[in-house]
């Protein structure tokens, strides 16, 4: 298996439909290597938000093969933004995920379910 390090651009996707039902967990490994991504999915869902919001790549909506392939040529063309991408990428990391606070959201979450409270309630406590 090729490590996450190897590939100066990473690319992940996710069906439209599947948006709220799964995660690509690819994206932590890649953020992890401090590589930026092309997320190839719903602009709104989580992952496409995260990418935005660090800047740590770009969201490319499905079916855009154009856009796909401007985002590939326009990152050959500048190595220092693809440095700065990775950096961000591998800092909303360790800002924003580490172990404790995952602990932290997630004893949240459980005790909101044990005092019965409603389920997006619970749920919040565990976005980001």
């Amino acid at each position: 298996m090729l490590p996450y390090c190897a590939p100066d651009i990473h690319w992940l996707s996710l069906l439209p439909e599947l948006e709220g039902l799964i995660v690509p967990s690819k994206f932590y490994g890649i953020a992890a290597a401090g590589r930026p991504m092309i997320a190839v999915m719903h602009s709104e869902g989580e992952i496409a938000r995260l990418v935005r919001r660090f800047e740590c790549g770009a969201v490319i909506a499905p079916g855009d093969s154009a856009g796909f392939a401007r985002t590939i040529l326009a990152w050959r063309a500048d190595r220092d933004r693809l440095a700065i991408m990775g950096h961000n990428a591998r800092d909303l990391l360790d800002r924003d995920f580490r172990k404790s606070q995952s602990h932290d959201k997630w004893g949240r979450a459980l005790a909101a379910v044990a005092r019965n409270a409603p389920a997006e309630a619970a749920a919040e406590e565990i976005n980001v």
